[in-house]
């Protein structure tokens, strides 16, 4: 009994024993347990921007397990946990990551990391919600409360903006690791890099000033960037998370519907998600079924309802048995039927091993929640160049380089076949680019169907039979053996039928016949081509003899060394506006996702931005908009007042309308031109009256309180904020100048009206028009046109255009010349037409001494052109090659027919140089 006893002892010591190791090991992955409800979370706030993003708990957890399960020890070590980390943030992020759309990537990798983050206590209370919305009530509310008042150092550098100054203002009021860097801003020249960040290409990747990378966390580091680059706030996202997580959370846009079907069970279906490319999804599983030599059973569904559903479940139940595969496309338009089909396949009791059930819908709302949380996702749609996306050209490379099928691959075995295929992917991609980074970029949304079809046409045209070679000869002996080969031929198909069948716009038409002329030719399809400016040649295996995994080959090698994603690409000039920007879908998503309010909250700050004019608007300090500031009782009532004042002493009394009549009268009487100037003085006149209304109706408030209109309120909060009033911009139009303060913007309209106020007088005391003065230049154009086809006395024509011709001679020369006889300088009105000036050229710069145009100097924005003749007459057809067309247009943004267009004419260079560069003028 003693020994059974000490045995028994000793059996339940070892077993507390191996308890206590068990315990440990268990404790042991505890990070890897943290890490995955880390990952779950992230999944769940991504479904508060889009229902389809939905991830179920019972989808995840076969995740999580196949990590666990790759340890082989009982008391892992602490790199074993890491690398276990690493592998299950890889798996979990690649794997939610194909079922999101391009434009969300990247708020699905910065939430990653801030949750990660979060998770091992890097996050401050606040910044957060900083890097959402740097100034906002959520972002004031959720800083500790600070302990010292608001900094006052007025901005000490010109050439960082008003929203850069005050986001730093913030930072460092309510953020004490900032305070003292803030502090010394301007100190011991740290001016130098301070720039340097605010200027240079990739803040990313620069060294912050003051020693700061030292210092601060990751998160903080993102912080200083959203303050003063928040143009390159994604790319800094995207690197960081790329750096710190995995390359392939930011990068993966490959789909692979083999491991995809080896990864589910014949129980759940596989959901393809598309929003333009419909045709994506039934292609990628008709080419897999072919591999496999699948049968496919394919059916639109329709929004019958009770029909849909019987047809359905007879397909389903058939090829459950039979091992067929079922797609079911466009199942957003009756997504009800899912749940009777979800039902009759978890009932069947006997199911073939080889069944799948493929479903392809738009994203909807009402999709049921049920099927969203049982279904593996996958988005088909191609990479698009989204708003601050860094990576897009590869991307897409990798996306279109999968389409080429092996059909396609052995149908042409000349020496340039895959270098052709390889730059017919190229060339898709860098339309769509191009349309990204130019400021005058086309709108128009090529798909993957486009490059099926260039595919077809390249194999029609380089197939062996009618290039003359053979599968047993790769490179032709004889290369013109057979039917010769077009490219040009290529080139007119890919151009006028595939590409150019939706392009309109004669510009954007020479535009891509100007690419097609240089990326698809023979020359561009050998081994020593390399893109202009970038240095970047194709890959290698390119030029090997075709083989089954070439592509993979290719894919691996552009990975690694991927086209340069910048206007030289597309054969644009570098400049300052050929830059992606924009990210407000980005932090409106973000603000959706953490509950952040995005509205400009109530951020005290004793001291303006800058240097201001009493009682300017930028003395103002900045204050909720809760509440109305014409029921205020407080010194910012006083400054409203003193603005208003300076702003009505300013201001430009107007025309009488007896006036306006009787100089008209002296003009010509009644002709387009004074038809034009009346209705022009009548439009400045009306813009007078309202500003004049507004800021008089500010004034009377403090001494009379009453109900202002909508329109008043907003004027007066405009002008509390340091804004330009936006109903100000609303009445004056579209031509008014991108306003930086008030006083500069009604500093224009006084020099707008004292121009109008001499045109009135008579078209010889100025000779020359300030034509982005006017409200309608049409209808200064239109005059031009009329005046042309009254006095014309030729013969019969088709119809008239406008003819323009660039001078020699400068605008400021008209005051303190014009009575003196100097070539250079406007003497008179021309006799026929109108001398105009103020029109701004972009993509190139112009050469007054030699009176050309030459190639713009990187980064440069643009030039300002000396006077322009402008006349109108009959259409030539006969132009020259070297004549390029510039469109015209009112404004930068360019969304409305151009005005007229602009004749430059440079010997032996050929107009296509100039589409490419993106060559426009504008009048603002």
């Amino acid at each position: 009994m003693k020994k059974h006893h000490t045995e028994a002892l000793e059996n339940l010591e070892h077993a507390r024993g191996s308890e206590a190791n068990v315990l440990k090991s268990r404790e042991a992955y505890r990070p890897l347990a943290v890490r995955a409800a880390v990952i779950y979370r992230t999944s769940m706030l991504m479904a508060r921007i889009n229902s389809m993003y939905q991830w179920s708990l019972l989808q995840f957890l076969p995740v999580f397990e196949s990590s666990v399960r790759q340890s082989d020890s009982i008391n892992p070590s602490r790199t074993t946990i890491n690398i276990l980390l690493d592998q299950l943030t890889t798996t979990a992020c690649i794997t939610y990551n194909k079922g999101l759309f391009a434009v969300d990537k990247a708020i699905f990798a910065l939430a990653t990391l801030l949750e990660i983050e979060d998770s091992a206590g890097n996050v401050g209370p606040g910044e957060r919600e900083y890097l959402v919305a740097p100034i906002s009530d959520t972002t004031a509310k959720a800083f500790p409360k600070p302990t010292g008042p608001p900094p006052t150092k007025r901005k000490v550098f010109e050439w960082m903006s008003d929203e850069q100054w005050q986001n730093l203002q913030v930072l460092a009021h309510h953020c004490s690791w900032f305070t003292d860097v803030f502090d010394r801003i301007n100190k011991d020249s740290a001016e130098v890099k301070w720039r340097h960040l605010c200027e240079c290409d990739s803040p990313e990747s620069t060294t912050l000033p003051d020693v700061l990378d030292q210092r601060v966390t990751k998160i903080q580091h993102l912080m200083i960037i959203r303050a003063i680059r928040p143009s390159r706030f994604i790319n800094a996202a995207q690197k960081f998370a790329s750096d710190w997580i995995s390359k392939k959370i930011v990068s993966d846009n490959s789909i692979d519907l083999s491991s995809i079907i080896k990864s589910v069970s014949p129980r759940c279906p596989i959901l393809m998600l598309y929003k333009e490319e419909a045709e994506n999804a039934k292609f990628l599983i008709n080419e897999m079924a072919y591999k496999r030599q699948q049968d496919v059973l394919s059916l639109y569904v329709g929004k019958s309802g009770t029909m849909e559903l019987h047809q359905c479940q007879m397909i389903v139940n058939k090829a459950i048995q039979t091992g067929q595969w079922v797609h079911l496309h466009a199942v957003h338009n009756c997504p009800d039927i899912l749940l009777n089909l979800f039902v009759s396949i978890n009932a069947a009791k006997v199911m073939n091993s080889n069944f799948r059930l493929w479903l392809s819908c738009e994203p909807v709302d009402n999709f049921p929640a049920a099927v969203l949380q049982s279904c593996l996702k996958v988005c088909t749609d191609s990479p698009r160049p989204t708003n601050g996306q860094s990576a897009f050209l590869k991307d897409g490379m990798i996306r279109s380089l999968s389409w080429i099928t092996s059909d396609v691959l052995n149908a042409g075995s000349r020496a340039d076949w895959l270098p052709l295929l390889h730059n017919l992917c190229l060339i898709f991609n860098l339309f769509q680019l191009r349309g990204k980074l130019a400021p005058n970029g086309w709108n128009y949304t090529w798909t993957a169907a486009e490059l099926w079809e260039s595919f077809g046409a390249a194999v029609q045209e380089f197939s062996d039979e009618k290039s003359g070679t053979s599968a047993s000869s790769p490179v032709p002996s004889n290369p013109q053996g057979g039917k010769a080969v077009s490219w040009t031929a290529l080139r007119y198909i890919l151009g006028e039928v595939i590409y150019g069948a939706q392009v309109s716009d004669p510009i954007d038409k020479q535009v891509i016949n100007a690419m097609l002329d240089h990326f698809i030719t023979p020359a561009a399809c050998k081994r020593d081509y390399e893109v202009p400016k970038t240095k970047w040649k194709l890959p290698s295996y390119c030029f090997q003899p075709t083989r089954s995994n070439q592509i993979s080959q290719i894919v691996s090698q552009i990975e690694n060394n991927p086209p340069p994603e910048s206007c030289e690409a597309c054969l644009m000039n570098s400049s300052s506006e050929t830059l992606p920007q924009g990210e407000k879908y980005f932090f409106n998503q973000l603000a959706q996702i953490y509950d952040v309010d995005a509205k400009e909250g109530e951020v005290e700050m004793a001291g303006p931005l800058s240097t201001p004019v009493r009682g300017s608007a930028n003395s103002a300090t900045i204050k909720s908009r809760d509440r109305s500031p014409l029921t205020l009782k407080s010194a910012k009532d006083i400054d409203l007042i003193e603005t208003a004042n300076i702003l009505l002493q300013k201001l430009p009394k107007g025309w009488h309308k007896d006036y306006v009549g009787e100089r008209l009268k002296k003009l010509g009487g009644l002709v387009p031109f004074t038809y034009f100037m009346n209705n022009e003085m009548l439009k400045m006149q009306s813009v007078l009256d309202e500003i004049r209304g507004t800021l008089v109706a500010i004034k009377t408030c403090s001494e009379q309180p009453t109900i202002h209109s909508e329109k008043v309120i907003s004027v007066a909060h405009d002008l509390l904020y340091q804004k330009v009033p936006r109903y100000w911009q609303m009445v004056a139009g579209s031509l008014t100048p991108n306003p930086t303060n008030t006083l500069s913007w009604i500093g224009d309209i006084v020099q707008r009206c004292s121009h109008l106020e001499r045109a009135l007088q008579s078209r010889e005391r100025v000779p020359c028009l300030w034509i982005s003065v006017f409200f309608n230049p049409e209808g200064l154009l239109g005059s031009v046109m009329h005046e042309a086809v009254q006095t014309f006395d030729g013969t019969a024509f088709e119809e008239f255009t406008f003819l323009t011709e660039i001078t020699n001679r400068d605008k400021d020369h008209i005051a303190i010349q014009f009575q003196q006889f100097n070539n250079h300088s406007i003497r008179e009105s021309p006799h026929e037409g109108m001398f105009v000036y103020g029109i701004s050229l972009y993509g190139a710069s112009w050469e007054r001494t030699i009176n050309e145009m030459q190639d713009i100097a990187p980064k440069s924005k643009f030039t300002q052109l000396p006077v322009i003749h402008v006349t109108a007459g009959p259409s030539q057809t006969d132009r020259t090659h070297c004549l390029y067309q510039c469109p015209v247009y009112a404004t930068r943004d360019m969304e409305n027919k151009p005005l007229f267009s602009l004749d430059i004419f440079n010997e032996n260079v050929h107009y296509s140089k100039w589409a490419l560069r993106g060559l426009c003028c504008t009048l603002r």
